[in-house]
């Protein structure tokens, strides 16, 4: 009789080692994706380029928006010419190419 307590406990001490194998795993798991998060290179933001050949103010802008910005130059403006560019090298060579001095 005194085999079966002896058994229950032996099995009730596996079950006990296995769920801290499995804690340890899962903390091992969580570190790695938190390592991985913080170690992800950043995305880096799009510089974009936006060229007004004719407009109020003609020139190349860093941004459309705001009051530095393409759009104030374009809007209600007659006719005019801008284009949007990934690089300074593109928006100067649509430049060379519309603009009205």
């Amino acid at each position: 009789m005194l085999d079966k307590p002896k058994k229950k406990i032996k099995k009730f001490t596996m079950i006990l080692e296995e769920i801290e194998d499995l804690k340890a795993m899962i903390m091992n798991l969580e570190m790695t994706i938190q390592s991985l998060k913080t170690n992800r290179p950043k995305k880096k933001k799009q510089t974009w380029y936006y060229a007004v050949a004719r407009g109020k103010v003609t020139g190349i802008y860093k941004s459309w928006r705001g009051a530095n910005g393409a759009e104030k130059q374009i809007k209600g403006y007659s006719n005019a010419l801008h284009r949007k560019f990934r690089s300074l090298e593109e928006a100067n060579r649509f430049m060379d190419k519309h603009c009205e001095y």
